[in-house]
């Protein structure tokens, strides 16, 4: 197995963008344990009122731990799933 990479919800989405709130709702999640990824590929979809988000995976590996669900309200900051990243 690889390393463990974390996949978080950010804290801004991008530069000078807020969420202006201080949590999220997964609205879709692309993924399933055990699946592999590549580079960038889409893991979930996150919004608030304002903003919606598709979360990219940063690392190429397989999803380890998913622990979120479509319609969960998660906070920001808060690991929605674990990739082992390939070696």
């Amino acid at each position: 197995m690889g390393q463990p990479t974390p996949i978080v919800v950010p804290e801004a989405p991008g530069p000078g963008d807020q969420w202006g709130q201080d949590h999220v709702i997964v609205s879709r999640v692309h993924v399933t344990v055990g699946e592999r990824v590549a580079d960038g590929q889409p893991l979930a979809d996150v919004e608030t009122d304002k903003i919606s988000l598709e979360l990219g995976s940063p690392v190429p590996g397989v999803v380890s731990d998913l622990r979120v669900r479509p319609d969960d309200t998660v906070p920001l900051g808060a690991v929605l799933m674990v990739i082992d990243a390939d070696e």
